[in-house]
């Protein structure tokens, strides 16, 4: 099938599709930016549906974005700038007749067929040219670059009239083998003379440089204004630092292109979508925290020595010592323990920017996802209110009452994303934590057992995450051993980054939340708390409306936590109850103290309060049942009498 691209004024959408039928694995990309706006690790498995690029291109403002490797059949060098433009001059002879793309940023792309076998991608590979292999990305036209210039096809290299020609053994040899060391089979090229080669100057990650300088400024002087500081406040500072080392009379790297970047980072931190909270002194030269270092040229492994090693002293939770920024944490425990209301007076107070429990919190924006419905989590939220006398406050906090689907990635997932974008917009603070209430209601019918089914839950969690940099609990239930956690398939405990279990040892007695696990800060928190009940009106039926809070209780009021019984266990334990209270005997020689009953009598109770059909399974249970409450030590045996070792013990 013959394909002709569409014009460079065409939507972007027309443009996703064309390399769609190309045979091309296509991503969204945002205007400006050199990373998809997903996260695409499955991209380079799969290629989109046209459904799904339909659905992203939707946006008229994303670019178009390809993933290279096996996935696209594609191999593209990428040579940047002056320095890029040397190298591929010298390697012309062995790069073949084949399409060409002009980046935004003044470089250009070239495009190869994919060699059958793993193609690295690799920055640096000689100076000026990096490989988008295997793994790879890279942004294609029309897409708008941060200098405001599209990328376009070469009128004289087009896509439409050339075919896409086979990487020469050489250039394989090139890409494949150590470059580093000597032992590739192209010569590296030096650095072009002049100014770009002057030392003191960035003749090498040029927009990085750029990215950081920007980020340095402004966080500079919000800390010294108290504020976001304007863009001419920021140009002002940061140009004359950037353009004193770099040469910014080449191409995508003068003023326009700095202003441009100054306005793009205060727009996302204004919508709390990059932090400016601390400066950044220098480049980052390590993915590593911890650790500074320089990173091997020409994409080699870091090596950080033992003196430039450091401690990470400011960990990023918004919550003191308990929740983390862009983290993933879930609360779990058996029905009408508290944890909804917990986690409600939980996110509450991060919306406030108030205290929680004696620690501090950040405050920032909440979306507390109902999916159970609304109704509860509405109550819960009018007493936290009246409790705090907040009637006519505005504070950073909303619910979806409805049901979402996170189990199928093409359901809600982008949905909820686009709800957090919205609600950092309108909220005017960065959302910090999403709730989503309950986990299972989130799975849509999944099985949560299931690797493939929670497996897809996780990674639509992760995605939420990686887009909007919030940090997601979700409310979860134990299972049926209460020793071993949260219930589902045991990928879950492996994603969470904070695993609160909340229990209640009986209707009596207070809840405790507990930290059972954190990734990344010390496993440390108990919180005791009942509930308190608030009144918020009257219905219409003059009966009142209430709800509850969550207050400290006294530690003292929690009674021990008996073993979990089964339906047959507790059965037994109310009938040796009722049994001793009407027959009970009062104990003689070797029999503790108290009333004891016949074993005859409290069976006998037993198999009339048992409907249990089958006579065999009826005795086999009988017996299965009265040997575990002896072994637990809850009912004493002794010369065909019985009873009650633990009389005053909560049972679950």
């Amino acid at each position: 099938m013959s394909l002709t691209a569409p014009s460079l004024s065409a939507p972007a959408l027309e443009w996703a599709l064309y390399y769609l039928r190309r045979g091309w694995s296509v991503v969204p990309v945002r205007r400006g930016e050199k990373i998809p706006a997903l996260p695409w690790h499955q991209f380079q498995n799969r290629r989109a549906t046209e459904a799904e690029v339909r659905d992203w291109f939707s946006d008229p403002t994303m670019g178009v974005g390809i993933v290279t490797g096996a996935i696209s059949n594609l191999v593209v060098s990428d040579f940047d700038g002056d320095i890029g433009a040397a190298t591929e001059q010298q390697l012309l002879p062995r790069l073949g007749v084949g399409p060409v793309a002009l980046t935004g940023g003044g470089g250009c792309h070239r495009f190869f067929s994919h060699p059958g076998k793993k193609v690295p991608t690799r920055t640096g590979i000689l100076p000026g040219m990096d490989i988008r292999g295997d793994g790879g990305f890279i942004v294609a036209p029309p897409s708008v670059h941060a200098s405001g210039r599209q990328y376009s096809w070469d009128v004289d290299a087009h896509v439409d009239d050339l075919g896409l020609p086979s990487l020469t053994d050489s250039m394989v040899d090139l890409i494949c083998q150590d470059v580093i060391h000597g032992t590739g089979a192209v010569t590296p090229v030096t650095h072009a003379p002049g100014p770009l080669g002057l030392p003191g100057q960035i003749t090498d990650g040029r927009e990085q440089y750029m990215r950081d300088t920007v980020l340095a400024v402004v966080a500079d002087l919000k800390a010294k204004l108290g504020r976001l500081p304007t863009e001419e406040e920021v140009v002002a500072e940061g140009w004359p630092q950037y353009a004193a080392k770099v040469d910014f009379r080449r191409p995508g790297r003068g003023e326009a292109e700095f202003r441009m970047k100054v306005r793009y980072t205060l727009e996302r931190a204004a919508r709390g979508l990059v932090k400016v909270d601390r400066a950044v002194t220098k480049p980052v030269t390590s993915q590593q925290e911890g650790v500074t270092g320089n990173v091997t040229p020409n994409g080699g492994l870091p090596l950080v020595y033992f003196n430039n090693i450091h401690p990470n002293l400011d960990a990023a939770d918004f919550v003191e010592g308990l929740l983390t920024e862009a983290g993933m944490s879930v609360t779990y425990g058996e029905s009408n323990c508290g944890k909804t209301f917990f986690m409600t007076d939980l996110a509450l107070h991060v919306a406030l920017g108030i205290k929680w429990n004696g620690r501090t919190t950040e405050p920032g924006g909440v979306i507390y996802c109902a999916l159970e419905g609304s109704h509860g989590i509405s109550n819960r939220v009018a007493a936290f209110r009246k409790h705090l006398n907040l009637e006519g406050e505005e504070i950073p906090f909303a619910i979806i009452p409805v049901s979402i689907n996170l189990l199928n990635p093409e359901a809600d997932t982008e949905r909820l994303i686009d709800a957090i974008r919205r609600a950092m917009e309108e909220m005017k603070v960065p959302v910090r934590l999403v709730v989503l209430d309950t986990l299972s209601r989130a799975l849509a019918g999944g099985n949560e057992n299931a690797p493939d089914d929670m497996g897809a839950l996780v990674t639509n969690i992760d995605r939420i995450r990686q887009a909007t940099g919030v940090h997601i609990n979700a409310v979860h239930h134990s299972g049926k051993d209460t020793a071993k956690g949260a219930r589902g398939h045991s990928l879950l405990r492996a994603a969470t980054d904070t695993e609160i279990e909340i229990t209640k040892a009986g209707k009596d007695s207070p809840s405790v939340a507990s930290v059972k696990k954190q990734r990344d800060l010390e496993i440390e928190g108990e919180w005791v708390f009942k509930l308190q009940t608030i009144e918020l009106g009257r219905n219409r039926r003059d009966k009142p409306v209430t709800s509850c809070i969550v207050v400290a209780a006294d530690p003292a009021d929690v009674k021990p936590r008996g073993p979990k019984l089964n339906m047959w266990e507790k059965m037994a334990i109310e009938n040796i109850k009722e049994m001793i209270s009407r027959y009970g005997q009062e104990s003689w020689g070797d029999l503790p103290r108290g009333k004891v009953l016949t074993e005859e009598h409290w069976r006998n109770k037993w198999f009339v309060t048992a409907s249990i059909d089958n006579p065999g399974k009826k005795r086999v249970t009988w017996k299965r049942t009265k040997d575990r409450l002896i072994e637990l030590r809850m009912v004493g045996h002794s010369n065909g009498y019985v009873w009650l070792v633990q009389e005053d013990s909560e049972v679950s």
